[in-house]
Order: C-alpha cells, then sequence, then structure tokens
C-alpha cells in the first residue's frame, strides 16, 4: 500500500473490542513499526505531537448516535495538530437479519472531525463502520457467525478507506456519509438528550448479581475509573456516573455476574420525568397566589431548566444508591435478577480479544 505518511498516531476508545479491532486493521494495513495506538481512557497521558508527515487517527463506537463523551473531551485534550492529517471512524451498530441491516452513528464522526479541525488538524477522511451491535443492556448478543459475517465485511471497508488515506487522498463523498450528515441533523435532540442525561442514567442501570465473587477485575479494567468495589462481606462493584456504558464489564465478566437492571429502568423513567420545577411553582402559587407570574420569560425558562436538570441527575443517584444497597440482600438480588433481561442473553466480546488487549493498550 502506497504510503505519504512517516507515523500514524490512533486514538482508540473501546469495550467489548469492535474499535480496538478497526483500529489494529488500520495499524496494520499503514505498515510495521509506523502507527502507535493511544487508548482513550480516564487516565490521560499527553501523544506525542503530530507533524506535517504524520497522520491521526479516531477511532471509537457511536453512543446515543453521536459520539461518547470520552470521545469529545479526548479531543479537546489532544496536542494541536500544526495542520497536520487527521481522520475519524466510527464504529456503528451492524446486525446480521440474513443480510447487513447497517447501524447508524450519525453526528459522531462529524462532532468529532469539527473539534480536530478547531484543534488545527486537516480533516482527510470520514467513515461508519458497522460492527457487530454490542449493546448487550439492551439486546441479545450476536452469535459467533453472524458476528463474524459483520466483521469480515467491516475489514474490506477499512481497506478501501486506508488505501485512499494513507495514500494522501480524501474520503468524504459517498452515500454512507450523507446518510450520516442526513441522520446526525434529525437526531440532534436526542444526541443531546444523551449526552446531558441519558449516559448518566444508563451508567445507574449495572449492577452484580449473585454470581458476583468480588473479584474487582470490572473495577481494575474498566477504561474509565468508572467502579467501585465497595461495601463489606462482601464488596460489591458501584457504577458512578463516570461510566460511559462501552459494555467492557458485561462483556468480559468471568462469572457473567454484570447485569443492566430493566426493572430499575423503568423506575427511573418514572422518576427522572417528574418536574420539580413545575411542582415548586405550584407550591408557591398555592401560598401567594400573586405571584402567579413569576419565572415567565426566557430567564424563568432556563430557571426552570436548571432546576428541573439538577433534580434529574440528583433522582437518578439516589434511586441507584437505594436499589444498590437493596440488591446487597440476597433473594432481592435473585429477584431483580429474574426480571432482568440481560440475565438472558447472551453476552458479547470481539471474537480473538480479549481483557490483556485492553490493559496492555492494544
Amino acid at each position: 500500500m502506497t504510503r505519504s505518511y512517516d507515523s500514524l498516531i490512533l486514538h482508540v476508545m473501546s469495550g467489548t473490542g469492535n474499535s480496538l479491532r478497526a483500529a489494529r486493521w488500520l495499524a496494520d494495513l499503514f505498515g510495521p513499526g509506523g502507527a502507535t495506538i493511544v487508548r482513550i481512557a480516564k487516565s490521560y497521558d499527553a501523544p506525542p505531537a503530530p507533524d506535517r508527515n504524520s497522520m491521526t487517527g479516531f477511532v471509537f463506537p457511536t453512543h446515543g448516535f453521536t459520539a461518547p463523551w470520552a470521545v469529545i473531551r479526548h479531543a479537546m485534550r489532544i496536542p494541536r495538530g500544526t495542520g497536520s492529517d487527521a481522520f475519524v471512524v466510527a464504529t456503528r451498530a451492524g446486525t446480521w437479519l440474513g443480510f447487513l441491516l447497517p447501524g447508524l452513528s450519525a453526528s459522531a464522526m462529524f462532532v468529532t472531525a469539527f473539534l480536530l479541525m478547531l484543534k488545527g488538524y486537516r480533516i482527510k477522511g470520514l467513515r461508519g463502520l458497522d460492527m457487530p451491535s454490542n449493546w448487550t443492556a439492551l439486546h441479545w448478543g450476536m452469535s459467533p457467525k453472524n458476528a463474524q459475517r459483520i466483521i469480515d465485511r467491516a475489514r474490506i471497508d477499512i481497506e478501501r478507506l486506508a488505501a485512499l488515506i494513507f495514500s494522501g487522498k480524501t474520503h468524504f463523498v459517498s452515500i454512507n456519509n450523507f446518510v450520516e450528515l442526513v441522520g446526525g441533523i434529525a437526531l440532534a435532540n436526542i444526541s443531546a438528550g444523551y449526552l446531558l442525561i441519558g449516559r448518566f442514567a444508563l451508567a445507574k442501570l449495572f449492577y452484580a448479581n449473585w454470581k458476583c465473587t468480588s473479584c474487582g477485575l470490572c473495577a481494575r479494567e474498566c477504561p474509565f475509573g468508572a467502579i467501585r468495589m465497595m461495601g463489606t462481606d462482601p464488596k460489591l462493584p458501584y457504577w458512578t456516573f463516570a461510566c460511559e456504558s462501552c459494555m467492557h464489564c458485561m462483556g468480559y465478566c468471568p462469572e457473567k455476574a454484570v447485569e443492566a437492571s430493566h426493572p430499575l429502568a423503568i423506575a427511573m423513567f418514572y422518576v427522572g420525568t417528574f418536574s420539580l420545577a413545575a411542582a415548586l411553582g405550584a407550591w408557591i402559587i398555592r401560598l401567594q397566589p400573586g405571584l402567579s407570574g413569576i419565572g415567565a420569560g426566557p430567564g424563568g425558562a432556563f430557571v426552570r431548566s436548571a432546576v428541573n436538570y439538577a433534580y434529574v441527575l440528583v433522582s437518578f443517584f439516589l434511586v441507584y444508591v437505594l436499589f444498590y444497597y437493596l440488591v446487597r440482600i440476597p433473594l432481592v438480588n435473585r429477584l431483580f435478577t429474574y426480571l432482568t433481561l440481560t440475565h438472558y442473553y447472551r453476552r458479547y466480546r470481539e471474537p480473538g480479544i480479549g481483557g490483556k488487549d485492553f490493559t496492555e493498550g492494544g
């Protein structure tokens, strides 16, 4: 393969191994000794600053039809590009139904590319890449046979992309990218809602069922340091708001003890949709009818939104703390687990990718 660059720096976020696999393909296609993989994680070790003879790549999963917050934060922290070239690959949830049903990364690669441009990079390529859908908090893990079908197709797509951008050409105009752009615009509200609220709610759905041995593997391997081992006799994992729902803990727990509680999701929905601002306003008006006009106008709308936003986050936290201590009771744990669909789901991890592949940096 013709190569117009001396080195390649790949910034990679991966939970089950899909994006890590794609990054390794790119590194192999670039050539021996030329590529460095930098993990997007809680700890931040500044990568070498790029120069005109190097290329920078971002490879990461799509969350909420956009880039995960960890990727956005990382893109804002890396060294300035000083005119060097860059590209973005957003892996998305492909599904096999006798044929490939493509996923949608929507705004994921455009948001990341825009941030890189602000940092002085020249974007040479964008690609939404179908990899096996791995959101096992929502659905059954894909069978190895069907997952491999999608992986084989993804390899072909990566080879086509690499042949263009590594030789100095560009990859922008395609039906794939046009669909992603339209989807990103249409789903912008959902993506914003995910970044502001949804990711925190999803973070608080995880817990350990009675099979947990308190080994602490999930806490040690969490890329974002979002899991703490808490309590005594036994210590159990506790998921914080730093969780990015990357599915690593669920996919790699040796006991298959990590669950995402669907009954808890229903409870959080009902608690979170309560409007504290409206309730406070009604209470004030009952006490002082003459204050019925209070909170009107743009300023009042902002205050109401701020009150409700704070309430939602606090309510998620309090509900989860209560839930965490309840499921420490064996009978309650079993009850919630039997009512949780993830207990019956097949887990998913990228074939051929193990836990050490993440801890050793890719």
